[in-house]
């Protein structure tokens, strides 16, 4: 996810939580929160993959 936010500059919105819309805020501060929000979802994938492996091994 990760690669591809950076890779294809794509932009991010949380329907729920309009603070999590990178799409509107381009200043230091946006451009921050889109990387803390693109590190966050990227780790919540990973962790979510090697649960899903773990328990296909049991």
């Amino acid at each position: 996810m990760d690669i591809y936010y950076k890779t294809k500059k794509a932009d991010i919105k949380v329907i729920d939580t309009s603070i999590l819309d990178t799409r509107t805020a381009k200043d230091l501060l946006g451009t921050a929160m889109t990387e803390i929000v693109v590190t966050l979802l990227t780790y919540v994938v990973e962790n979510n993959k090697e649960y899903q492996q773990e328990r296909k091994r049991i």
